[in-house]
């Protein structure tokens, strides 16, 4: 099967694995040019099919958007070798900064020079409109390249803040759906990610915002500048071993950054605009300031939806206003594909609490297949290049 840019690619190894899936070493059968695979992997334990959806689309997005810092998606298939999935082709890159953490072979100045392009990537997203939360800063999802610059990947948890925003408050609570248990707050917030990265106020189901992903990175500087990581992965342990790390920490320029994006309190916590402009870079030269994308205002084009889609969606007990809206723009765009279907597609990418597909589908009553979900998917994604992401006004 050919890709979204018409090419086929061959397998040359893998790379790493996780819960998704595989990272695959491949290369472009014409060029030769090597790339890295990213392979969403479903199986009867998991259904990693949102996580790949939005993945995508995020990445399209700011590659399309010119990000800094954020890894670039090259390409995307269904089928390699005897794989079959979503597949994302990024840029192959020299290892992630765990591993340079677990080396110690960063310099003062190299580490300085990723923390800031880190930070770089941040500002970008939190600067858009509305802001993007990653959800999932830690030192395996930045890359670095044979210079050692550093680019944020894994964007499978990313969300608007408006994804966010809670049903109206008169509204009675609603039964979960069957896959409820994955830990996912029907009002948009959800303890995901990494526990040792985790900031405190996610795990009182706040709702996503900027401050979380700072306090992401302050951890990982922590870990980055002391050249290792912490011994814990439970939530409770973590915060009680970076509470003592951090009130150790001296008043020099980084170590006071890092208490800073250390701050229990949400809104006293150091920005990523703010450590861009903090004393921890003063030997840099300024970059220039990054023109964030705009979004449209999702409330007032929510008025377009019609009837058809909205009462789908109340069936899929769809809580995120996006929803309804992204299905809308789905069916405007594409000449194939049952109304449902796209409802159920739009659900996956923007719902905080993704189902199985044969579970959403079984909801609906829908007389369609997994099979048949999977092909519209295909033909959207084609259709919309790669993001699912909806609407998206460019500068």
């Amino acid at each position: 099967m050919s890709s979204y840019v018409s090419k086929n690619y061959a397998q040359a190894g893998q790379i790493g694995s996780g819960g998704f899936g595989a990272v695959l070493r491949v290369f472009d059968e014409d060029t030769g040019e090597e790339f890295a695979a990213k392979v969403f992997e479903s199986s009867d334990e998991a259904d990693h099919s949102s996580e790949a959806l939005r993945e995508l689309s995020f990445l399209s997005l700011l590659t399309q958007s010119k990000a800094p810092h954020c890894v670039v998606l090259h390409d995307f298939t269904y089928e390699l070798s005897s794989r079959r999935g979503l597949i994302v082709i990024m840029p192959l890159m020299k290892r992630d900064l765990s591993h340079a953490i677990d080396g110690s072979d960063l310099r003062a100045s190299a580490r300085l020079s990723v923390a800031r392009d880190l930070f770089s990537a941040l500002s970008y997203l939190h600067g858009s409109s509305p802001p993007i939360v990653h959800r999932d800063v830690k030192p395996e999802n930045v890359l670095l390249d044979e210079k050692n610059r550093a680019f944020l990947t894994d964007f499978s948890f990313a969300r608007f803040i408006s994804d966010g925003v809670p049903p109206p408050s008169n509204e009675k609570s609603k039964p979960s759906h069957k896959n409820a248990s994955r830990g996912v707050s029907r009002k948009g917030s959800g303890v995901l990610g990494t526990p040792t990265y985790i900031a405190p106020e996610v795990f009182l189901e706040a709702l996503p915002h900027p401050s979380v992903d700072c306090w992401a990175a302050g951890v990982v500087l922590l870990e980055l500048f002391q050249n290792s990581r912490l011994p814990v992965d439970r939530d409770k342990a973590a915060l009680k071993i970076l509470r003592g790390a951090r009130d150790a920490l001296s008043e020099k320029p980084v170590p006071l950054l890092i208490k800073g994006l250390l701050a229990e309190e949400p809104s006293t916590r150091t920005t990523a605009v703010a450590a861009l402009e903090s004393d921890a870079f003063s030997k840099f030269e300024p970059k220039d300031a990054s023109v964030a994308p705009a979004f449209v205002d999702y409330h007032a084009a929510a008025r377009r939806v019609s009837s058809e889609v909205s009462k789908i969606c109340k069936r899929l007990q769809a809580v995120v206003p996006q929803t309804s809206l992204a299905a809308e723009h789905y069916a405007s765009v594409s000449r194939y594909g049952d109304l449902e279907l796209l409802c159920v597609i739009a659900y996956k990418v923007y719902e905080h609490n993704p189902e199985a597909d044969e579970d959403l589908l079984d909801f609906l009553n829908s007389r369609k297949t997994v099979d048949d979900l999977i092909e519209t998917e295909e033909k959207l994604l084609m259709a919309m290049r790669g993001c699912l992401l909806v609407p998206f006004a460019s500068h």
